[in-house]
């Protein structure tokens, strides 16, 4: 019996484990072009293909930013980085506009 309560306790944490979100997996969840939460991960400059604001009505606000192979990751628009990102991309297409 006791080998049986140990196994169905096991399979029982193994399950949780699987379920639970980490924390990059949290931000980087996308509902009606809105983030559940942030990622603090570091993106370089030349893996960016496109960043935006979330819609205006979304809480909480966030920069998305899209990568080149397609994944979206949501960050904290106060975070310097983000906001370096976002000021960058914005400058870029506002160069490319004029010509």
């Amino acid at each position: 019996m006791k080998t049986l309560a140990t196994l169905g306790l096991l399979t029982f944490i193994c399950f949780l484990r699987q379920t639970s979100t980490s924390p990059q997996a949290v931000s980087m969840m996308l509902m009606e072009g809105c983030c559940t939460g942030y990622s603090q991960t570091m993106i370089p400059h030349n893996r960016v293909k496109h960043v935006a604001m979330t819609p205006s009505g979304c809480k909480p606000a966030a920069v998305i930013v899209t990568v080149k192979n397609g994944k979206k990751f949501c960050l904290d628009p106060k975070w310097q980085r983000a906001e370096t990102l976002l000021a960058k991309y914005e400058k870029s297409q506002g160069a490319s506009r004029k010509l």
